[in-house]
């Protein structure tokens, strides 16, 4: 039986990858469905346009977000919520951006769960299999967490919305320059640095490069920016600034890269970065490690830009043959880490990467067949897709 509501025990907001997740189930759930979201956290809806936010609101259950009180009765209790719950998890069974929600069960109890984490312990087992169904983000996720023993996992990936990331003409506001796009949490697995060490090399080839990025971290204490430490491009990251934020410039100072070269953004609203992308040449992702798909490629690639991508984890479920520019080699990396295992992690060659931004560089026209590509891709992925196969997962589709 379908039910009339769903729960969402995290934050649904723009500032995270959950966040933008959440929003574009809960956007599905309003508009195409009979059922009504119910948000157990915090929930801002500017994703989008007021028309859109309007729609959505106007259909989302915030009454227990706006009243805390209500939800402590059934916090680490023997009460549930009369509806199905998802959950969200991510390394070591984590809830993510959570909590007044935390101890809340619903009828039924669905984890959505993206991890970079390869060790998952026997207790994290026992706990993923009190779910009535564990979601990963990635084929990979979905490997790691059955061979570990975790019981009735299904895998579906993040989505696009191709209204709003699609091809379209360049504003032409950098001319004469080409264009690098980069975007991501500032973090280890990230490999802002790989991508530093590469355009640094590139702009002493071709002066007229500009890296134009969106790289934030409003946790640089936290333990995957301290990874950097791991980086063979310098000795130790540049630490939070006296009021504990990222300093971006010294990033980019470490590689030598000025403002001549560097158009950078801490953050940057979600539904106006294809604004910002489509003004690429080239998008770069040469990420370590993904347990998700990386939404933020998915996007570039939607757009239509030529994506040179790391070939390991969760990037592997984007890669299609003509549809971007994989980086092959993927050396394997070790975090001398005794809770962290880096296993399926990969380093991306800096030489190979070159290789493919010359490639575009030279070779505009045959670049763009293969963005088309990619954004033909992506369509198939879009979220109303995703999110509409997620609740057959869960056994709750509710279509209209």
């Amino acid at each position: 039986m379908n039910p009339d509501q769903i729960g969402f025990s995290w934050a649904i907001n723009p500032y995270s990858g959950w966040g933008i997740y959440g929003y574009n189930i809960v956007r599905y759930l309003c508009l195409h469905t009979r059922i009504t979201p119910v948000v157990l956290e915090e929930c801002t809806f500017n994703f989008a346009d007021p028309l859109e936010t309007e729609l959505v609101s106007y259909r989302t259950e915030t009454s227990l977000a706006d009243d805390p009180d209500a939800l402590e009765r059934f916090r680490y209790s023997n009460r549930a919520l009369p509806f199905p719950v998802l959950h969200a998890r991510g390394n070591f069974l984590k809830p993510q951006f959570a909590g007044n929600s935390l101890g809340v069960l619903g009828r039924q109890n669905h984890a959505l769960t993206f991890i970079e984490n390869s060790a998952i312990s026997p207790r994290e087992v026992e706990i993923y299999n009190e779910f009535t169904s564990v979601i990963a983000g990635s084929t990979w996720n979905g490997t790691l967490l059955r061979e570990a023993g975790v019981q009735n996992v299904s895998v579906n990936v993040q989505g696009i919305d191709p209204a709003i990331f699609h091809p379209a003409p360049k504003r032409e506001l950098f001319k004469n320059r080409f264009i690098i796009f980069s975007g991501g949490k500032m973090e280890f697995r990230k490999g802002q640095d790989i991508v530093l060490e590469a355009v640094r090399v590139f702009a002493q080839r071709h002066p007229e490069t500009l890296l134009l990025n969106v790289w934030g971290n409003n946790w640089p204490s936290s333990r995957s920016y301290q990874q950097f430490v791991h980086s063979p491009y310098f000795e130790a990251p540049p630490p939070p600034d006296e009021t504990g934020k990222l300093q971006l410039m010294k990033w980019f100072e470490a590689f030598g890269l000025g403002r001549q070269n560097i158009f950078a953004f801490p953050k940057y609203a979600h539904f106006k970065t294809p604004y910002l992308m489509r003004e690429a040449d080239v998008a770069l992702f040469a990420n370590r490690c993904e347990g998700g798909t990386n939404l933020v490629a998915m996007e570039a690639m939607a757009c239509g830009i030529p994506t040179i991508i790391s070939r390991n984890t969760g990037h592997l479920d984007i890669i299609h043959e003509g549809a971007c520019l994989p980086l092959h080699s993927q050396s394997q990396i070790t975090i001398p880490d005794p809770d962290f295992d880096s296993a399926g992690w990969g380093e991306s060659s800096v030489e190979e990467i070159l290789e493919n931004l010359e490639f575009v560089y030279q070779n505009r026209s045959a670049a763009a067949e293969i963005g088309q590509a990619g954004a033909l891709k992506m369509r198939e992925l879009s979220w109303d897709i995703q999110a509409a196969r997620l609740l057959d997962l869960i056994g709750c589709n509710g279509r209209q």
